[in-house]
């Protein structure tokens, strides 16, 4: 790990599974902002408490348009700027570069 990485921690990227919701990762996500690290842990569309409705979502490029808008707007891409942390479906999501 280089030395500025160190300081200010790295930015964690959080993607739940199916049927499920960011919430699934409040004890992750605790332990890391604890550490130092920056956090940051999504609800895919239709799911936790995004407001899209399930009978919405008809790809898997529409269930993580949140996760595609959040990198687009903080200017990340997948290889450079976080670590990603997920599980279930949404390994499809953060594997893809």
């Amino acid at each position: 790990m280089e030395a500025a990485e160190q300081k200010q921690g790295r930015h964690f990227v959080q993607v739940h599974g199916a049927c499920h919701g960011a919430g699934c990762w409040y004890k992750v996500k605790t332990r890391l902002e604890a550490a130092g690290h920056h956090v940051t842990a999504l609800d895919m569309a239709a799911s936790g408490i995004h407001r899209k409705d399930i009978h919405e979502v008809h790809s898997m490029h529409e269930y993580s348009l949140p996760l595609l808008e959040m990198m687009a707007a903080n200017q990340m891409s997948f290889s450079e700027a976080c670590r990603r942390i997920s599980h279930g479906i949404s390994r499809l999501l953060v594997t893809y570069d």
